[in-house]
């Protein structure tokens, strides 16, 4: 199937754009399991065997938007100062301005917090964790760990703060998203009191 992907990102750019556009909007409509590549189709004005022959399977076409959006909103990432929370803040920032600004990005994203299909979700991390590894590494190459309280290491706080936030993303994924930003701040405030030195606060 790679000679099909190899067609479709031979495509006029504004074909592919309009393709991935209809992808997205469907996914992040009806969710992975209720959208059909027909769906697809239809919303991109092309063929139901063409989207075939780009893709080859439902699975392959999600996890290509998947890997896009992952590319986009990683090109956007930037270093951030010496505060793990402002980093994760910034981060936060990034990504929702980016979701904000491509069509049918947000809805998207906040489909696969939805889905049950813990698996599918798996195959998605791994198969991206190169790129989301590196966009971590930028956002808080800075991060002055020694704010920790002596008995916090800087994993558990990374595991445990990334948590929480997916966490109430996923609790509140119906929410726009200036809503989930002004929710999650007071969350992060309240974290940031549990785990740093009390002279970082």
């Amino acid at each position: 199937m790679e000679d099909g992907r190899a067609n479709f990102q031979n495509l006029p750019p504004e074909k592919q754009r309009n393709i991935i556009d209809a992808g997205l909007n469907a996914f992040g409509r009806n969710g992975y399991t209720k959208t059909s590549m027909n769906d697809v189709a239809k919303a991109a004005g092309i063929s139901k065997a063409a989207l075939f022959y780009y893709f080859g399977t439902k699975q392959a076409l999600y996890q290509y938007l998947f890997r896009f959006s992952c590319e986009i909103i990683s090109r956007e990432m930037r270093e951030g100062n010496d505060d793990f929370f402002d980093c994760l803040w910034l981060a936060s920032e990034i990504k929702l301005r980016v979701m904000q600004s491509y069509s049918g990005l947000y809805p998207f994203l906040l489909s696969l917090v939805k889905e049950d299909d813990r698996q599918l979700e798996q195959e998605l991390e791994r198969s991206n964790q190169c790129q989301i590894q590196q966009a971590a590494a930028l956002v808080f190459r800075n991060v002055n760990w020694e704010k920790l309280k002596p008995e916090v290491d800087r994993v558990s706080a990374y595991q445990m703060v990334t948590y929480v936030s997916g966490g109430f993303i996923r609790d509140h994924a119906e929410e726009p998203p200036e809503k989930i930003m002004e929710g999650l701040k007071p969350l992060l405030e309240l974290l940031k009191k549990a785990l740093y030195r009390e002279e970082y606060l």
